[in-house]
C-alpha cells in the first residue's frame, strides 16, 4: 500500500496531470459506453488535447503515468479511446483517508497508578512488560520519553485498544493509560486484568531484585 501512495503521489505531483485527472472524472460522468448509440467523446484524448491545450505526446506522457498509478483505465470503442477513473483504486485511496482521519479521534485516558519499589529500575519495567505478554499482552513498542519509559501493549483479544504504561524512575510510579480510537469504549475486562497483574508482578519483581543485591 505504501508503494501505491508513492506512485500515485508521483502521479498527481504534476499540476497539468491534476488538472487531467480531474477533467477525466468530471467528463467521464457523461460517457455511457453500454447504452449510449453515439458515447460522449469528452473523456477521449483529441478532446482531452483541445481542453488543457497540449501537445498529442505531452498528453500520452501524463496518461501513461495515470495509468501506472492505477487511476486511469482506457476502454475502447471503435477507433475512439476513452478514459475513465480507476475508481476501485479510488476506493483503496478513500479507505486510507478515512482511517487518517479516525486517528484524529484517538482518546487517552487514565485508569490507574501503581506505585513501585524502591529497586524498580527501567530494567525491571522491561522485565514486567515482558510478564504480561504471559497473559496475552502482547508488548509492541517499548521506549523512552522526557526521562519516562514507556511501553505500548495490546491484548490478543482486544486491537481496538492499546494500554500504555509510563515508568517515571523519580517517583517509582507506573499509570496505566488506554488509547481508544473513534467512539469505541475502552474494554474494561482487560484494563482490570491488566491492573491485578501488574499489583502481583510488582512486588515479586522487587523481591526479585532484593535476592540479586543479595547475592552481589
Amino acid at each position: 500500500m505504501d508503494q501505491k501512495l508513492l506512485e500515485i503521489s508521483q502521479a498527481l505531483s504534476d499540476k497539468q496531470r491534476l488538472r487531467l485527472f480531474k477533467i477525466i472524472v468530471e467528463e467521464s460522468a457523461l460517457c455511457n459506453l453500454e447504452y449510449d448509440d453515439k458515447p460522449y467523446r469528452g473523456n477521449c484524448a483529441s478532446f482531452l488535447v483541445e481542453k488543457l491545450d497540449l501537445s498529442m505526446s505531452t498528453l500520452s506522457h501524463h496518461i501513461k503515468l495515470l495509468e501506472q498509478a492505477d487511476l486511469i483505465k482506457r476502454i475502447r470503442k471503435g477507433r475512439w479511446e476513452h478514459f475513465f477513473p480507476n475508481y476501485e483504486e479510488l476506493d483503496e485511496i478513500i479507505k486510507l483517508i478515512e482511517q487518517i482521519k479516525s486517528l484524529q479521534k484517538i482518546k487517552i485516558e487514565l485508569h490507574m497508578t501503581h506505585t513501585a519499589s524502591a529497586k524498580f529500575k527501567d530494567d525491571t519495567f522491561e522485565e514486567l512488560t515482558s510478564l504480561l505478554e504471559n497473559h496475552e499482552f502482547k508488548r509492541i513498542h517499548l521506549t523512552k520519553r522526557q526521562h519516562s519509559y514507556v511501553a505500548y501493549l495490546q491484548h490478543q483479544q482486544d486491537k481496538e485498544n492499546t494500554f500504555i504504561l509510563i515508568f517515571n524512575p523519580q517517583t517509582k510510579i507506573i499509570t496505566l493509560n488506554v488509547q481508544t480510537q473513534g467512539p469505541k469504549k475502552n474494554d474494561e475486562k482487560h484494563v482490570k486484568e491488566l491492573n491485578i497483574l501488574i499489583e502481583k508482578y510488582l512486588p515479586t519483581i522487587a523481591d526479585k531484585m532484593l535476592v540479586l543485591d543479595d547475592i552481589v
